[in-house]
């Protein structure tokens, strides 16, 4: 296992030009440990290396021959991973202590931040996590819209108002009414991890888009 080729896919799907042997991976993570898990894939079983209390968005996938899946999935630009490997991994970690925002408005506010910033592998991705949690399509479909829309309510039409300001926070501020309107809805907690969420989105789709990451079409 130990010198097997792994993909490091980060929460971009960045494999790292010329492969990465687990050591590598490990010195490039730190401290976190990796477990091989057998799983079934395509009929067959393949082992992966998942890295501990990494979050869905940055994982480590070890097997020995790149599919050709895999093999499409390379970043445009500087391969920023091999650069700065403990820094992303850094990023992606502190997504396991933002707890206290269900599933389905988190990904509603990332898809949301990523629609305003034009980053086309966060809108297909955060879609995607959006039906697993439970989105329906029309909601999806309408979430540019959704102030004109009643099927999105109070609590998450704030949380879309204050993410929509925030993330063109140079032009709009921090508006101290769409901060009161927060605490009608969500603890103090729950304002404190929706903003991260929020600032951890901006910053993901900042790095998508200088480096140039773009999705694979889906077969769907």
């Amino acid at each position: 296992m130990d010198t097997a080729r792994c993909t490091i896919s980060m929460r971009f799907g960045i494999r790292p030009r010329g492969g990465l042997n687990l050591r590598s991976a490990q010195s490039a993570l730190g401290s976190v440990r990796l477990e091989p898990i057998a799983t079934e894939c395509c009929g067959a079983p393949r082992t992966f290396a998942l890295a501990e209390r990494l979050s869905r968005t940055c994982r480590l996938v070890a097997h020995g021959t790149l599919s050709k899946e895999m093999e499409k999935k390379m970043i445009e630009r500087l391969d920023y991973v091999s650069v700065n490997g403990p820094a992303i991994a850094s990023m992606a970690k502190a997504k396991d202590d933002i707890l206290s925002i269900n599933d389905k408005l988190r990904a509603l506010i990332e898809l949301r931040v990523s629609q305003i910033n034009g980053c086309a592998y966060c809108v297909d991705l955060h879609t995607i996590e959006a039906r697993k949690a439970g989105e329906t399509a029309q909601r999806l479909d309408c979430l540019t819209v959704w102030r004109e829309v009643h099927f999105f309510d109070k609590a998450e039409k704030a949380a879309l108002e204050w993410a929509e300001a925030i993330t063109g926070i140079v032009a709009n501020g921090a508006p101290e009414h769409l901060y009161a309107a927060l605490f009608e809805h969500f603890s103090e907690t729950e304002i404190v991890d929706l903003i991260l969420i929020i600032a951890q989105m901006n910053a993901w789709n900042r790095l998508a888009i200088s480096f140039g990451h773009l999705p694979d079409a889906r077969s769907e």
